[in-house]
């Protein structure tokens, strides 16, 4: 804990899974605890030294940031495309726990799970929104940046032909009390849109790859890319 005392000493906050992401932005030894905002609230919640690193997931999650590095903006926006390329490769980036699942494996187990009906409602109401709100800050960065490559420009293609099925999808979630849920009457029309996108982002994927080969990668063998890290 110590590195994240010094973070904040130094004029920055740390990013903390709390879980959902959160920024440390202070502490208190005395009283041996870390403030933490959360971004729904606009009081910071409160995080014991005790407690660190302890939350109902099977997992945590904590970065802290170093000096900043000027960048060529062509070679950061290459970095992100190898780090989706990675991400999408990656099946389980909580291994040897395979519970979780990530990159176009996390598309097959979710199919799975609405055909079979083994899902929690709540729950799938969170990762569908979660999806959806992901897919879309995706496109918005792909718009962003066309006109660098081609290949980039059809990825964005794909990506626009995926907003009008996560527009479809956003219908598929209602308010029940105070949480929400996926609609019971949908699921199979649910796996049936995730397939279509799953295509869709394999798809834009490989026109990744196509700019990524066009360009010398440096081995990371002592430092990986970053973004790579899993968490733990």
């Amino acid at each position: 804990m110590n590195w994240v005392r010094r973070s904040i000493d130094e004029g920055t906050g740390v990013i903390y899974w709390i879980p959902e992401f959160g920024v440390i932005h202070g502490y208190d030894d005395s009283d041996r605890i870390f403030y933490v905002q959360d971004g729904w609230s606009k009081e910071p919640q409160i995080l014991l030294y005790d407690n660190f690193g302890l939350n109902f997931t099977g997992f945590w999650y904590c970065q802290v940031f170093g000096d900043q590095v000027r960048i060529p903006e062509q070679q950061m926006l290459l970095e992100s495309l190898r780090l989706a390329i990675e991400d999408w490769d990656i099946p389980y980036r909580l291994l040897p726990d395979q519970n979780i699942a990530s990159g176009k494996k996390a598309y097959d187990v979710w199919v799975e799970a609405l055909r079979s009906g083994d899902f929690d409602e709540s729950g799938a109401g969170y990762i569908l929104e979660s999806f959806c709100h992901s897919r879309t800050e995706i496109r918005m960065y792909l718009q962003g940046v066309r006109g660098i490559w081609n290949e980039l420009d059809q990825a964005c293609a794909c990506y626009e032909k995926l907003g009008t099925l996560i527009d479809q999808m956003k219908g598929y979630i209602v308010q029940q009390e105070n949480r929400r849920v996926l609609r019971s009457d949908t699921t199979e029309d649910l796996a049936q849109v995730l397939v279509k996108a799953k295509a869709l982002e394999e798809q834009a994927i490989d026109y990744f790859r196509v700019i990524s080969r066009k360009y010398p990668d440096r081995k990371r063998s002592t430092i990986p890319r970053w973004g790579a890290h899993s968490a733990r």
